[in-house]
Order: structure tokens, then sequence, then C-alpha cells
């Protein structure tokens, strides 16, 4: 029997590879840090809750708040840590691990069939390594999730187009965008459409009416199995939950005013956030292309703004219809991520894909052109930040094909050290963990007596102590309990002694001996006892 090799799997299992590599990159590494951030231990409370209550639908978590968001995530994390009884690091970042895992794999798929697959293959390199998706499938977030649904589903989308014509909608599609839907909210089917949308009238293939009957078709067909999740929270949450969904998800795009929520939407940033944080998402290998612009053959002079336009136009009607398709995705996942007042870098993480396949055309075409040898020495020692490597690489007139997968593979090994050495100790010295540990050890609480603030537009909530302590937190404000245990920053400490100083006495116990990463403070744990009437 034949024993495998990376060239036979290349060769002749080059999805396996892939799927190998990520698997490598992301499944060891997971379980090693502790929370130390306020988004990861805030979503894996929910899990945490989900199992401890039997609550599926709409469970209660920090301080007696219930989980507004889609819980398909939470499901997942729920399930994963089911088996052992309780959630964990590892438990709950395996659905972004496994999704990222998946998301690689259906790139690699779809696009090795319909183009040149060695530009195919070091796209999903590019993928598995640009810091954006590689952090994205390590914590314990929806967002990976999220973006494999709905780039999967636009895989699924453009099939349905390309091969039936856009007759007989595959269940798959319903299936997958309405579990983006359960994931993170109506964008999940709303984005997907708009880029199908767009790619079809650039197609001029279809009437006006055609085009809207089928997107129409696949919108209400995959609004059927969030609907019955929507209903039932809605039954459970009240006129309190449908009001935290409509600032979620129409406040933020919209641009309106949500008085009706206790927190501020966040996150707002100007549309020039976005191109920012693409250029460090793809992080090292931004470096890499911005040092090579200035080795590639300068267009000839002479030609005006007008003339390069006509050709832009050519060129993109030229274009290969897959290409095209993911020039389409990319522009119009900018441009709906543009209109709402709040940007974060995660959300145009379903452009990624799109934006590697160009990204590996253009390495290919670098790779395969004359240039300059100190220009591809400065590309390299940007990337890596190694000046040795240039006494490693004997650069030729044109850079061999092995120089680029070998720089691939060195980027690879350091995103594991970081990742098995240097992150594992910053989470593990940083997190809540420890002072969670101390406190139960030194000190009576117990899931009925532990109660912290929870309004965000006054006071910093303790996402990561409350997960570590078991999600037993309690709305101080709304149950003015005649005694117990109180949580809270060393800054928001004297806020709260002074909006309590004729009702209540807060003595402090112990405060953390070092900044809490996810709060970026240092934390106080005080007794309380009511001194005055209410």
């Amino acid at each position: 029997m034949r024993t495998p090799t990376l060239q036979y799997l290349y060769l002749q299992k080059p999805v396996t590879l892939i799927i190998l590599i990520c698997v490598l990159s992301v499944i060891p590494w997971i379980g090693l840090g502790d929370f130390a951030t306020k988004g990861e231990p805030r979503e894996a409370a929910v899990a945490v809750s989900m199992l401890e209550t039997g609550n599926w639908v709409l469970p209660q978590v920090y301080a007696d708040e219930f989980a507004y968001k889609p819980p398909m995530a939470h499901w997942l994390m729920a399930v994963f840590s089911y088996p052992q009884g309780y959630v964990s690091e590892f438990t709950s970042r395996l659905p972004s691990a496994l999704a990222f895992i998946v998301l690689i794999g259906f790139t690699l798929f779809f696009f090795g069939k319909r183009l040149r697959f060695q530009e195919v293959f070091i796209a999903t390199l590019l993928l598995i390594t640009s810091i954006e998706i590689h952090r994205a499938a390590m914590t314990s977030r929806v967002d990976m999730l999220l973006t494999a649904f709905m780039v999967i589903g636009l895989f699924q989308l453009y099939q349905w187009e390309d091969q039936l014509e856009m007759k007989g909608l595959p269940v798959v599609i319903p299936l997958l965008l309405g579990c983006a839907v359960l994931t993170k909210g109506p964008v999940g089917v709303i984005l997907p459409l708009f880029v199908f949308g767009v790619y079809l009238l650039i197609l001029r293939k279809y009437t006006l009416l055609t085009v809207f009957k089928s997107l129409l078709y696949a919108g209400i067909s995959s609004l059927f199995l969030p609907l019955i999740w929507y209903v039932a929270a809605w039954k459970q949450g009240g006129d309190d939950f449908l009001q935290v969904v409509l600032a979620e998800n129409f406040g933020r795009f919209f641009h309106l005013s949500t008085p009706a929520i206790s927190y501020e939407l966040g996150h707002e940033n100007g549309v020039w956030y976005n191109f920012m944080t693409l250029a460090a998402g793809f992080a090292p290998w931004t470096l890499f292309f911005f040092f090579s612009l200035f080795g590639i053959k300068r267009l000839k002079p002479g030609k005006s703004g007008k003339e390069l336009f006509k050709e832009a136009v050519q060129s993109l009607r030229k274009m290969e219809k897959e290409k095209l398709f993911s020039a389409v995705a990319l522009f119009c996942i900018l441009l709906f991520y543009s209109i709402p007042s709040s940007k974060r870098s995660v959300y145009l993480m379903p452009a990624y894909p799109f934006i590697a396949i160009f990204l590996a055309q253009y390495t290919l075409y670098i790779s395969e052109t004359f240039m300059h040898p100190g220009v591809l020495t400065c590309c390299i020692i940007a990337l890596l930040s190694i000046a040795l490597i240039t006494a490693c690489i004997q650069i030729g007139k044109k850079i061999n094909i092995k120089i680029l997968y070998a720089t691939i593979t060195l980027v690879f090994v350091l995103l594991l050290a970081t990742d098995g050495i240097v992150m594992r100790s910053i989470r593990k010295g940083s997190s809540a963990r420890s002072f969670a540990e101390q406190i139960t050890k030194d000190y009576p609480i117990d899931k009925t007596n532990m109660y912290v603030m929870n309004d965000l537009k006054k006071y910093t909530n303790l996402y990561g102590l409350n997960f570590y302590l078991g999600n037993r937190f309690h709305n101080f404000e709304t149950q003015r309990p005649s005694e117990g245990f109180f949580f809270c920053t060393k800054k928001d400490f004297e806020k709260v002694q002074q909006a309590y100083i004729h009702t209540y006495e807060f003595v402090p116990l112990s405060v953390s001996d070092r900044v809490i990463a996810d709060v970026r403070q240092q934390v106080v744990f005080s007794k309380f006892k009511q001194t005055g009437s209410l």
C-alpha cells in the first residue's frame, strides 16, 4: 500500500489535504486559552443556561437578561458540551472551528471544479492563514458560523442558476439560509439574496419579474424555520424581546435611536473603516501584496481615464462566470455593510473567500512574471518580519512557486506557535478564571446571592467573571436585595457607592490582583447590606 505524502494528497486528494491543514490549524488549540474577551464568555453563557435550565428557546443569561440573539451557535455549543455535562472553552469554540473547516472545504470544492486549480488551492491557503479568518475560527462567537452558512448558501444559489436556471428550488438553499438567520438574524437571508439578485441583473439573462419571483420564493422559504423560533421566543420574551430584536437588526442598519434598550448598539464607524479592516484582516499577506506593487510591470503611458474605464468594463464582461459572481459578491457585501452605523471587521468575513480568489490570481501572476529581486526581498521581510529568511532563499528573476508555498508554510507555523504558546499564556494571565476560583474558595457565594449591575449605558458588564462563576449573576437594580455579594469594576464601584449611599452599605472584601482582560480593569468583590428604605 502506498504511503500518502503531501505531494500525493495535493495531486489526488486536495480537499482531504486542505481539511487536514484546517483541522491542524484550529482543533488542537481551541481549548488551550481562557476567555479573555467579553464576547466569548457572553455567548458561552447562553449554552450554560440551556444545559442548566433546559430552556433552549430564550434562556436567561447575564443578570437575568434573556438571550435575544438567534440560538443556532448556542445550540451547537450546548450539544457539544452535553456529553461532558458542562460548557468549556473547547466545546464553546468548536462550532466556529468546524464552520471554518467546512467553509474552506466547500470553497476549494466549489471553485476547484471551475477555475485553475492551483489558483484555488492558493486561495484557500491564504484564507487559512489570514488573521481575521483564523481568529474567528478560534473564538466562541457566531460570526464564523454565519459566514459559513451564507457563503455556502451563495455557492448553492450560483449552482441553482448555473445548472437549473432557477427552476425547482433545491431544499439545501432555504436550509442553509434559514440556518444563517437562526445564527444572527435576517441578515443571513437578506445579504445572500441581495448578492444573488445583483448578479442576476448583471447577467441580463432573465426578466425583472423572473428575478423578483425567484428571490421572493427563495427568501420566503428560507424564513420558515427561523419563524418557528422567533414566534416561540416572542411568546416567552414578549414585547421586550421584540423591541430588542428590532433594535439589533434594523436600528443598526437604518441609524435609528433605540431608547427601549439599556445599552448602546456600539461599533459606530465611517465607511473607510471597512477597507482598513479588510487590509488588517488579510494580514500578513497585505504587506506582501503592497510591496509587490513596486515590482510589477507598469501600465503603458498615454491612456486616458475614459479608455482605462472602457478596458475595465470589457474585462468585466469577458470575466469567467465564477469570477464575475465573486466580484459581485465582494462589491455587494462591502456596499451592504457600508450602510449601517455599526461596523465591525467580522461583518466582512463573507467577502473573504471571494477576495481570496482574486488575491490568489494576483499571487500567481507575480510568481510567473518578471519582478526585481530586491522587491521580492522587501516583500518577504515585511511579510514575515524575519530578515534572515533572505539568506535561506535563492531569488532569481522569477518568483518560484515553491518559494510561495514555503512562505505560506512558514506563516502557518508562526500562527500555530502563536496559538499554542503566546496566546495561551496571555489569556491565562489575564482572564477572570483565577479571581473566580479565589472568590469561590474564600467566600460563601452561591447561585442566589451574587449581584451585579446590568446597564451598559452606565456600567461595565463582567461577562468573563459571570461565565467562570457559572452564569449565576442577578441584577442588583431590579431585585434590590437586602444583602448579598456584589461584583463590579474598580471604576464602577465608586459610582455605585454614590448612587446608593443612603440605602446600602458596600464593604470591599477582595480586589483582583491583576487587570482582567475582558473589562480592562481590576474587579472589586464586596459585601452589601441595606441600611435605609428604598
